[in-house]
């Protein structure tokens, strides 16, 4: 068996200093959807490959890319659902911290919010990790343009442009080619949804 005894719940260390737990959850990120970040000189850019379930669905019922507030966007992938609560947690926090502070929400302090409540699923037996990966995208006049992605370690780290999901190596490569921080939004744009249609995995229409 693979974690040999020592995945049957979150907070048990193997004897090589892993959580089985963790570890299958971001193996539940390395088969979905590729997703991408990148910032420009003039902004962000938010991309996600768009899967087809069902020749039956209906289109715009899939969403991954969200609005936490007006100055900060999410897209997730791995687990929808576990996506959509972390949103739903952001946006509480965005909301939360505005009321008591007055202003919005900067965006590394929300990153390391969502981080947080991600890695206290790592912790608790009675818990089980969230199976995605977000990229949060933010601006505003204090900071300006700022990326972050967050594993379903809770890892959290600030990026130029990123990627996850299922082919996100060849996605990254193509970023790194790119170099976005030359670039416009407008210009940028056009490479990114190249790479969406490229290097991500057919849908089952094709």
């Amino acid at each position: 068996m693979a974690g040999s005894g020592y995945d049957y719940d979150v907070n048990t260390l193997s004897p090589e200093g892993k959580v089985h737990q963790v570890e299958y959850a971001n193996k539940a990120t390395e088969t979905t959807g590729t997703i991408i970040g990148i910032i420009c000189k003039d902004g962000l850019l938010l991309g996600a490959e768009k899967t087809v379930v069902s020749e039956l669905s209906i289109a715009g019922t899939d969403h991954r890319i969200y609005s936490i507030n007006k100055h900060i966007g999410m897209v997730v992938t791995g687990l929808i659902p576990d996506g959509r609560a972390l949103v739903w947690s952001a946006r509480s926090e965005s909301n939360s911290y505005y009321e008591f502070h007055g202003i919005p929400i900067p965006g590394k302090v929300l990153a390391d919010r969502v981080a947080a409540v991600i890695h206290q699923h790592t912790m608790q037996s009675w818990y089980r990790p969230y199976g995605v990966v977000v990229i949060i995208a933010s601006h505003d006049e204090f900071n300006g343009s700022a990326l972050h992605m967050i594993d379903a370690s809770g890892q959290c780290y600030g990026y130029f442009g990123c990627a996850a999901g299922k082919e996100r190596q060849m996605a990254r490569n193509e970023i790194e080619k790119l170099s976005p921080k030359d670039h416009s939004c407008k210009e940028a744009a056009f490479e990114l949804a190249k790479i969406c249609l490229l290097y991500t995995s057919p849908s089952p229409r094709d």
